[in-house]
């Protein structure tokens, strides 16, 4: 049996690489829609895309951003690293929190075996490396899930939380618009009223269930089915949960991947209950399962769409260059031709808030 120091040190270190081995670019959202925001709750200046200008998003996820940066500038450590860094560090704890979290609810549930095979499908999953030390909603969105696990199913603590929740955001939500704001009110409007997020794209109803399920869960899917037939009436809510999610998000026209991210530790549940049950071909489905994911999860880390960081690496290094060799004060001007907000860009001062 693991103990909560080792699992806990484990994770944080494992978390960690997993956070400087992901240098690449998934959605704008993880930078439009929390660190550019927070940069410009802090310093006060920079871009808002549209959606902050109509009460779309919320406040709360780029709040906790924005105490980073107030304490980096605080305590005058605003530097350019610091500010790219320090805040995938804070939710790269936080996934190593909610991945010890996971091991012991299931520890608390089934015998230490399944919590340890759990705790392995937990780690390797691709998906998971993928996004869990990204600053997306989506990310702490999973995070939070997975810790709500240890609370559940204590009686009347669920309604509690919600309650507080909804509460507190919209609180902060009224503060930083200046007006009574309904966020959630103002996103299911527009999204699924108003149906216009289909403007960002569609895919047909069955999406999910044929590419974006599969997808997601990767080399676990096996697994994951086996795991369903095996799983005793009492992980049938996490199984409600999951496939009621995917469910609701088939009717709704836009679709991605990280929409259904949230589910993923509920699955890892079921996949370890099937790998603790192989016990003959329990080693060889491991190793097949580890390298199954490793591929995939090097690969979109490392490779896949690293262009958009890189260039703003190469557009601060040319802006400093150009700021050295000129005495006057010149401002060099940079145009990008990309799809929507694909670049980060204000937290990548100071070399760069001079020249936008």
């Amino acid at each position: 049996m693991l103990t909560v120091f080792s699992i806990t040190g484990w994770s944080v270190v494992f978390r960690l690489v997993n956070c400087f081995l992901v240098q690449t670019s998934f959605v704008p959202d993880e930078y439009w829609q929390s660190l550019e925001v927070s940069h410009y709750m802090v310093f006060d200046y920079g871009y808002l895309t549209w959606e902050w200008q109509t009460g779309l998003r919320g406040f709360a996820y780029p709040l906790f951003f924005a105490t980073i940066y107030k304490i980096l500038h605080f305590i005058s450590s605003d530097s350019v690293i610091l500010l790219i860094w320090f805040p995938r560090v804070m939710q790269t704890l936080l996934a190593a929190v909610a991945d010890v979290k996971m091991y012991f609810f299931v520890q608390s549930m089934e015998h230490p075996d399944v919590a340890k095979w759990t705790y392995f499908c937990q780690l390797c999953s691709w998906f998971t490396w993928y996004c869990c030390t990204r600053t997306m909603t989506n990310t702490m969105e999973t995070t939070l899930t997975t810790l709500a696990l240890t609370y559940y199913p204590l009686p009347g603590s669920k309604t509690h939380h919600r309650a507080f929740t909804l509460v507190s955001s919209t609180l902060i939500d009224c503060l930083f618009y200046g007006k009574w704001t309904l966020v959630q009110y103002n996103f299911l409007r527009f999204n699924v009223l108003h149906g216009m997020a289909e403007f960002y794209g569609s895919h047909p109803w069955h999406w999910y269930l044929t590419q974006g399920f599969p997808a997601v869960i990767g080399p676990h899917l096996p697994l994951f089915l086996y795991g369903c037939v095996l799983a005793s009436k009492r992980y049938r809510i996490l199984l409600v949960t999951v496939v009621w999610t995917i469910v609701v998000y088939s009717f709704l026209s836009h679709k991605e991947f990280r929409f259904i991210y949230p589910v993923l530790p509920f699955c890892m549940v079921f996949c370890g209950l099937s790998l603790a049950r192989l016990k003959s071909w329990r080693s060889a489905v491991a190793c097949g399962l580890l390298v199954a994911n490793l591929l995939p999860a090097l690969y979109t880390g490392l490779v896949h769409q690293r262009g958009t960081l890189d260039v703003m690496s190469h557009l601060q290094k040319l802006c400093g260059l150009h700021s050295n060799a000129t005495s006057t004060l010149t401002v060099p001007e940079v145009l990008f031709l990309m799809p929507c907000h694909s670049t980060p860009f204000y937290r990548y001062r100071p070399s760069l808030q001079s020249w936008i």
